[in-house]
């Protein structure tokens, strides 16, 4: 990686703050819709194409429309590598043992918001690097959603696998909950069963061991997990595909999801095994 190509863990968490601070960011809340904007700005203002992806919702007898956000980088050679994570909260804390919590919209600063903070920071960075391949950063609706009306979890992302743009995507690299203090990426028992996921699943993990990367070398006996979430879809089509998740994160869908229980050194971590990822492409 090019020395002066550095991740900054602070300013991803300071980003994640200022999203933590418009409040819940469920579709149809003022707060997503902000953010909303807020990412196809910032995606407009570094990025060769930027596409608006609309589906609809069904949420409380409401319909709602949803956005999957993806931004383009070009290179002449095509064959592109997709990175995306879900920008949604959850609308209800379904984990609290609380049950007057239970109804009540997380913060979702790491299950929504450090996903989020890690690719916009990335798309600042790769203004300054140019790559073999084209890098698609998908930025997912309507993920956390599951449980709720019917819904299955990440429907934003199985609208996008059916109805890719611009193009069917060669693999896709999944964010989800990337920031907790003392985090351990956990391995997806449906992705290790297609062969091209496994390999690159298991190049990404030995990125971070190799960099002994404390959420890639820390001991979890209970580290392999059926896991869905936004990779999941892109199994489902064949596509190769790998996710960067840490399931046990404590505060997981309850009010105690906000920036204080999250790491800069998590979020530095996760954004530089990616670049590092990438850096085999890089011309």
């Amino acid at each position: 990686m090019n020395l002066h190509i550095k991740s900054d863990g602070h300013e991803i968490l300071e980003n994640i703050r200022w999203q933590e601070s418009l409040g819940p960011r469920f579709p149809g809340s003022q707060a997503h819709k902000i953010l909303k904007k807020h990412i196809i700005d910032a995606a407009a203002g570094f990025c060769d194409e930027v596409y608006k992806q609309n589906f609809k919702i069904i949420l409380k007898g409401n319909e709602i429309e949803c956005t999957n956000i993806i931004a383009v980088l070009r290179s002449q050679y095509g064959k592109p590598v997709l990175l995306g994570t879900h920008f949604d909260t959850r609308l209800i804390g379904d984990r609290e043992k609380d049950p007057r919590l239970k109804n009540k919209p997380i913060p979702g600063a790491n299950d929504g918001g450090s996903g989020t903070a890690v690719l916009l920071n990335l798309l600042k960075l790769f203004k300054e690097i140019k790559y073999r391949r084209d890098i698609f950063v998908v930025f997912f609706d309507a993920e956390d959603i599951g449980g709720m009306e019917n819904y299955q979890f990440s429907v934003g992302a199985e609208f996008y696998v059916d109805n890719t743009v611009p193009e069917k995507p060669e693999e896709a690299i999944i964010l989800d909950m990337v920031g907790g203090k003392d985090m351990v990426f956990d391995y997806d028992l449906n992705a290790l069963s297609h062969t091209g996921s496994l390999k690159l699943t298991e190049e990404i993990r030995e990125i971070g061991t190799k960099k002994r990367y404390e959420p890639f070398t820390k001991i979890n006996n209970t580290k392999y997990k059926y896991i869905i979430s936004d990779h999941y879809p892109f199994l489902r089509k064949k596509i190769s595909s790998a996710i960067l998740i840490d399931i046990d994160y404590p505060q997981w869908h309850t009010q105690g999801d906000t920036s204080d229980a999250l790491s800069a050194e998590s979020l530095r971590v996760t954004e530089e095994v990616l670049l590092a990822y990438l850096e085999r492409y890089r011309l």
